[in-house]
């Protein structure tokens, strides 16, 4: 995958997600508490995005079966990552 175009399709789903998210979703830290999916679904499903994609590139990096494609690996995800951070995406 090119890393660029990775990161702006990553930065259009997660604005989706995050514009959905009300200010009183983050008060008293409502993703917290025992009724989190009625107090904060929006934040949850940002954090629930995160942990997806977390997993995902440990699985990418872990898969390769050598330390050459690991390495490559781990590049494209840098690459990705600079360029999400250029999108001003800091998620």
């Amino acid at each position: 995958l090119n890393p660029v175009e990775l990161a702006r399709q990553m930065t259009i789903l997660e604005h989706g997600l995050y514009r959905r998210i009300r200010p009183f979703e983050c008060l008293d830290k409502g993703w917290t508490l025992k009724d989190k999916e009625l107090r904060s679904p929006n934040v949850l499903r940002m954090v629930r995005l995160f942990n997806r994609h977390s997993q995902w590139i440990s699985t990418l990096i872990l898969q390769q079966p050598d330390v050459k494609l690991r390495v490559q690996t781990i590049e494209n995800i840098i690459s990705c990552a600079e360029a999400l951070r250029a999108l001003n995406n800091f998620n």
